[in-house]
């Protein structure tokens, strides 16, 4: 063992002794803590992914799950990874799978891909998904990263969450597809009519428009059921993506990609690097500072306590800190654009919580107002648009900001950002997302009373 990963703690390579054989694994390719290590390697002089479950009370169980559904998806033609070896060893138990050459997981393809490409891939899941249910077989956990795709090809993968189904009819088969577009951020909504006639056509059925449009309908509502499921289950507690600490003094939790000795040690004195950090808003409710943690510019927002009475209030509920971090993720899984979430923090004694602080990267940027008091005509029908087009978004997918100041929107070089989110809510009923999203727009469209051509532009657009 001769070199460490960055993040996990696990060191590589690692060597185990499988059924008689040295299994070496050079690549990390997941870690979930204390559960399961995935890795790339060679054993038996072949290429393999090596699934390894560390010692814990549903080691077994986990285990074996994989493994029946790994063999129903191979005894009735679903394409996977060939399995080569399942067992226990001296440190737990562990499956080998043939390592396809040059494969990429479908999440790694869709990120980078066009239009047109996903259009084509999502068709090839589709179809895959279509194969699982004519054998009787359900994913339950059905997102793109269960998905690889190499030489054209994509192959099923996770056992784990394979069932038999001993009855499929066409609404649960439906929901399990609308399990896998939920998933996809609303800039793709476009591809779901193409998705849904694969699916029918691969099944031999018939349907209507009417089927058609209550299945759209079906994916919007299990995609807000989803985001809500993510944000509960993930933000807030140690998993892949996030490292989460809990004390009876302090709650920190941050985003594995950004977490660092020197990230940590900025956390660990959070108070002086905003205080002597450049401010861009200094007031009795918050302050609002530019920092830097080993050379990464971020802007860390310290939630004040203004009074005893006002600590008092905010004691007993979720600091706004955390209102903006669970905020700042769900438009991340959105697509609407808003500066990425790096760390919360949040000092407490107990179950009370005091002052909090939430960092997120740092955009190059101005404000709305700024940018509309300096810019070109071609350059503000531009943001205009962009801005128009965030409007829409947050009203389709019933999200009300609560404080739409033009300050609050930040115009970067390819994007225009939304800010300050600790007031944002998502709203259950179409009536209550319209009042919010009314309310909204009047306070708007209040930025631009003194700029007659910008409020003229804004108004040609909503309407």
């Amino acid at each position: 063992m001769t070199s460490q990963d960055n993040y996990s703690g696990v060191k590589l390579p690692y060597r185990l002794t499988v059924d008689g054989l040295d299994l070496e694994c050079h690549t990390l390719l997941r870690h979930l803590p204390e559960r399961r290590i995935v890795c790339a390697g060679t054993w038996n002089g072949q290429e393999v992914v090596a699934k390894i479950y560390l010692p814990h009370r549903r080691a077994r169980f986990h285990a074996w799950r994989e493994e029946r559904g790994v063999r129903a998806m191979l005894e009735r033609g679903i394409v996977t990874p060939r399995l080569l070896y399942a067992g226990r060893t001296a440190t737990g138990f562990v499956l080998l799978f043939e390592r396809i050459p040059n494969a990429q997981s479908a999440r790694e393809v869709w990120a980078t891909a066009d239009m047109a490409l996903r259009g084509r891939l999502l068709e090839q899941m589709v179809q895959a998904v279509a194969a699982q249910h004519e054998a009787g077989l359900v994913q339950h956990d059905l997102h793109l990263g269960n998905f690889l795709c190499a030489e054209g090809r994509v192959y099923c993968i996770d056992g784990d969450g394979i069932r038999t189904a001993r009855w499929l009819g066409r609404r649960r088969a439906l929901g399990n597809l609308a399990l896998l577009l939920a998933q996809l951020q609303p800039e793709n909504d476009a591809l779901f009519d193409g998705a849904y006639r694969c699916y029918i056509e691969a099944r031999g059925w018939e349907s209507s428009d009417a089927r058609q449009k209550a299945f759209l309908e079906r994916v919007r509502t299990r995609r807000t059921a989803c985001i809500d499921a993510h944000l509960a289950s993930k933000v807030f507690r140690e998993c892949t993506a996030f490292a989460a600490q809990k004390s009876a003094r302090r709650f920190t939790v941050i985003d594995r990609r950004y977490d660092s000795p020197a990230l940590r040690e900025l956390l660990d004195d959070l108070d002086r690097h905003v205080d002597a950090g450049k401010p861009l808003k200094r007031g009795r409710t918050s302050t609002v500072s530019l920092i830097a943690a080993n050379g990464l510019p971020l802007v860390a927002k310290r939630y004040n306590i203004k009074s005893f009475w006002h600590g008092m209030l905010r004691a007993f509920q979720p600091t706004r800190a955390a209102i903006s971090w669970r905020n700042g993720h769900r438009l991340v899984l959105y697509g609407i654009p808003t500066p990425q979430p790096v760390a919360l923090v949040e000092k407490r004694f107990g179950p009370l919580r005091n002052v909090s602080y939430v960092l997120t990267e740092y955009v190059e940027g101005e404000n709305a107002y700024a940018f509309f008091d300096r810019c070109t005509p071609e350059e503000a029908s531009s943001v205009v648009e962009k801005i128009v087009r965030i409007l829409k978004q947050l009203r389709s997918l019933r999200l009300g900001h609560g404080d739409l100041k033009a300050t609050n929107l930040l115009v970067g070089t390819d994007a225009v950002y939304l800010t300050d989110l600790d007031a944002m809510r998502q709203y259950r009923t179409e009536r209550s997302a319209e009042s919010a999203h009314q309310a909204d727009l009047d306070r708007f469209m209040q930025n631009w009373n003194d700029k007659p051509a910008v409020d003229a532009l804004f108004r040609r657009l909503l309407n």
